[in-house]
């Protein structure tokens, strides 16, 4: 029968719970976890045959007890199992940190031009998501223009606007904020929004119309 040894919590977070332990034999796992107030149960399990396990549970609870227990078969179909090891997610006070900003802008043709802009980063921790923005440049803190707030809890963001005019420099920060209301803020991005090209002859007219101001010229 496989024998099982060692079982360490490895790291136990908000949200996720890594622990090791060790079989006598190459076996793979099932895991049990029980959610000691509600019970719910969530099954994770791991196919591979192995002595030295590691194995992280994820979608748990924030500040939540549970209890897990292991359940190994080996190559032969002999099982045994752990006893059962109760546990807790913690609760972090740390807000999320935002990283891996990125910035697409396109121009949607039609009668109105309007530009798409896509706006993606990254939160070490699920947080909601939402944009702050402002036309042109100005030393002013408060950004009072904002996107809906998006209140998923994700790590992966994604924010799409198609208010901002085209040609025209905006200022905008990122705001997420995980289950606790912890928040955190980007520093401040400026883009320059795309325009149309513009035609050779309305380039020269144009040159023209800065050089001689005082003639009219007809546009074709």
């Amino acid at each position: 029968m496989p024998e099982i040894s060692e079982i360490k919590f490895l790291k136990i977070e908000e949200n996720t719970a890594t622990l090791s332990w060790q079989t006598s034999l190459p076996t793979k796992t099932k895991i049990k976890i029980l959610d000691s107030k509600t019970g719910e149960e969530i099954i994770q399990e791991d196919p591979s045959y192995l002595k030295n396990h590691t194995i992280t549970i994820k979608d748990l609870k924030l500040g939540t007890s549970y209890s897990l227990q292991i359940f190994t078969e080996d190559e032969k179909g002999n099982t045994s199992f752990s006893s059962i090891l109760p546990f807790s997610t913690s609760i972090s006070l740390k807000p999320p940190v935002i990283s891996q900003v990125r910035i697409n802008a396109a121009l949607i043709p039609g009668k109105i031009e309007r530009v798409q802009t896509i706006i993606s980063w990254q939160t070490d921790k699920p947080a909601t998501s939402r944009i702050f923005y402002e036309q042109g440049i100005s030393s002013k803190q408060e950004l009072v223009l904002s996107v809906p707030l998006n209140s998923d809890l994700v790590l992966d963001h994604i924010v799409i606007i198609t208010v901002f005019k085209p040609g025209q420099i905006y200022r905008f920060r990122i705001e997420s904020a995980d289950s606790l209301n912890n928040t955190s803020y980007s520093q401040d991005f400026t883009i320059l929004t795309p325009r149309s090209r513009e035609s050779i002859i309305d380039l020269i007219i144009q040159n023209y119309e800065q050089t001689f101001g005082f003639l009219n010229f007809l546009h074709f």
